[in-house]
């Protein structure tokens, strides 16, 4: 099984089809490629100074094991009976340094014009998000997406979203995310497809998380200037599919959205099980779901196995200091509600 691509899009397309890009992520990745990162280490007693290229090359990959560079000089200093470095030895610091803004925003006009060539469409809008999140006010032992709260934002990021804000079409949603307002036009595409036989909007986003609603979808994810998904992708309303990929699940439409219910999203730092010491690979949740035959079975083997999980509910000490207790219903709901795209302005399903 692969994506579900849509080999004769072109002919469900016209010159009034919009496309609609993720902003925040043009404006993330073409100022991340516009500057170079490395870590500057200071050992705390003599002062002493050395560049690396990341904290990998310094200290290695391990949680428990000592690599890289470290343990090089450690070998070093046992054989001349000198005490061993520890990471807790030094101070670290991130550097980062950005090339000129024009080439920035130079790429990111590039991308666009080439994204639109690929396509043969002329209109599009770009979509970033704003202020708040009702995600963020969601209860959880980890506040949504803190994770990345330690994540080096690119230097040129916010020079880059004024540029496609101001030069690019570009829109500004408050309250929900960027992805909500493009998984909602992409419903909206969808719906119009059936009605009409053509999509008035196609989404251009590398965000798995638009691939688990029905939408018209195109990957511009490229390596080394070349599209890995150059054929746009069209997400019906069905059960969908799921597949495993070097070991790492992908899939789309309900299933996939379903095995998100079961194994979270570690990029936004939702883990449904994780918090309370339960172990659940992607492989399992794979073979829990992909044999579903109906969406009602997947819902049913979802909540049997919260129940497995929580057959008492949960507790927890929320982000912001409060206890939590939750039936393993309002848990279960809760996950929901952080996975769920919104596909309606209005949209207020849960997973009852």
């Amino acid at each position: 099984m692969s994506y579900p691509y849509f080999e004769n899009w072109k002919n469900c397309v016209d010159e009034n089809t919009v496309v609609l890009i993720d902003g925040d992520q043009s404006a993330y990745v073409l100022a991340a490629a516009n500057e170079s990162r490395t870590i500057e280490v200071t050992h705390k007693q003599t002062g002493r100074k050395k560049e690396f290229k990341n904290r990998t090359e310094f200290y290695g990959n391990k949680k428990t094991t000592l690599g890289g560079w470290l343990a090089d000089t450690n070998l070093q200093r046992e054989i001349k009976n000198l005490s061993l470095f520890t990471k807790e030895d030094f101070d670290i610091v991130d550097v980062q340094t950005a090339e000129p803004l024009e080439y920035c925003l130079g790429g990111i006009k590039q991308k666009i014009n080439s994204t639109l060539n690929h396509l043969g469409l002329e209109n599009y809008k770009c979509i970033l998000g704003g202020k708040n999140n009702f995600r963020l006010n969601l209860p959880a032992p980890q506040q949504y997406k803190s994770n990345r709260n330690d994540t080096l934002r690119p230097l040129q990021l916010k020079d880059a979203r004024e540029y496609l804000i101001k030069h690019h079409n570009g829109i500004v949603v408050d309250n929900i995310e960027a992805d909500d307002l493009l998984s909602i036009y992409g419903r909206a595409s969808y719906e119009n497809y059936l009605k009409t036989g053509k999509f008035n909007y196609i989404i251009v986003s590398f965000d798995k998380d638009q691939l688990s609603v029905p939408t018209f979808i195109f990957n511009n994810f490229a390596e080394a200037g070349k599209l890995k998904h150059p054929v746009p992708m069209f997400v019906d309303n069905g059960i969908g599919g799921l597949f495993l990929e070097k070991g790492k699940l992908k899939g789309y439409g309900f299933k996939f959205k379903m095995s998100q219910m079961i194994r979270g999203d570690t990029s936004d730092g939702i883990t449904p099980y994780q918090p309370f010491g339960i172990k659940f690979g992607e492989t399992s949740a794979y073979k829990l779901i992909e044999p579903c035959k109906t969406k009602q079975e997947c819902l049913q083997v979802v909540v049997d196995q919260y129940k497995e999980w929580f057959p008492e509910g949960v507790k927890f000490t929320n982000w912001d200091g409060q206890e939590i207790s939750m039936t393993t219903g309002q848990w279960m709901n809760n996950i929901y509600r952080m996975i769920h795209m919104l596909q309606s302005k209005n949209d207020k399903s849960s997973i009852f």
